[in-house]
C-alpha cells in the first residue's frame, strides 16, 4: 500500500538521475534527494487514513482481522519447559572443552514476564 509506490518511484527518480547525470554513480550523497522526491509523491495523508481503514484502527474495527489471522501467535502462549540445556562460553583463562553445559530455567532468562492462563 505505501511501499510498493515507494520503491516504484524511487526508481523511476534514480532512472532520471541516472539519464541527467550520464557517466556518474548514485553515491550515498544523492540517495537522500532521490529518495525525497519519491517520498514526497507517496507521503499522502490520504493513504495513510485509508491504511488506518483498511486495518480497523480508525473507525475501529475489530472484525476487520479474523481470529485465524491470530492462530499463530497462539503458540507464544503455549506453556514453557521449565529446563532447558544452555552452551555457555568458558571464562578466560579456564581450560574446558570446546563448550560447557549447565542447567537453567527458561523462567530465569526469559526477560518478560509470562502472563498466567
Amino acid at each position: 500500500m505505501f511501499f510498493a509506490p515507494l520503491k516504484a518511484l524511487f526508481s523511476s527518480e534514480a532512472e532520471k538521475w541516472l539519464v541527467q547525470n550520464p557517466g556518474k554513480v548514485i553515491t550515498l550523497y544523492e540517495i537522500s534527494g532521490i529518495f525525497q522526491k519519491g517520498y514526497s509523491s507517496t507521503a499522502r495523508v490520504q493513504l495513510a487514513e485509508k491504511a488506518f481503514r483498511v486495518t480497523g484502527i480508525n473507525p475501529y474495527n475489530p472484525d476487520i482481522i479474523s481470529e485465524d489471522c491470530y492462530s499463530t501467535s497462539l503458540i507464544t502462549l503455549a506453556p514453557l519447559d521449565n529446563h532447558c540445556t544452555v552452551a555457555v562460553a568458558p571464562e578466560e583463562n579456564e581450560v574446558s572443552p570446546s563448550t560447557s553445559q549447565i542447567d537453567v530455567s527458561i523462567q530465569s532468562i526469559v526477560p518478560l514476564h509470562r502472563h498466567k492462563q
